[in-house]
């Protein structure tokens, strides 16, 4: 998602993301999976170093909103803040 959005508009600067799911169409023809959840959804680790390199390189925070199909919300205002240690151009040096 990250890299198709970076692909198709290579100079602009994502500000907010949404991540949610819906787990009928994942899950489907899978028994006693359905239903929503009602816990947040929040992206894997490839995902959360993805999202970091990106704020790092536009050097532009990423506010993103994490949620379930109903329930709480988690709005967390930088990338950074799911990757506390993360892999970074400083550990290359």
């Amino acid at each position: 998602m990250l890299a198709s959005v970076g692909t198709l508009y290579p100079n602009e600067v994502i500000e907010t993301m949404a991540i949610t799911y819906q787990p009928q169409e994942a899950l489907e023809g899978l028994e006693g999976l359905e239903g929503l959840s009602d816990k947040p959804i929040s992206p894997c680790g490839m995902c959360r170093q993805a999202l970091l390199e990106y704020e790092t390189r536009v050097n532009h925070p990423i506010r993103l909103i994490l949620a379930g199909m109903k329930g709480t919300v988690y709005i967390i205002d930088t990338a950074k803040d799911l990757l506390p240690f993360a892999f970074g151009e400083v550990n290359l040096k």
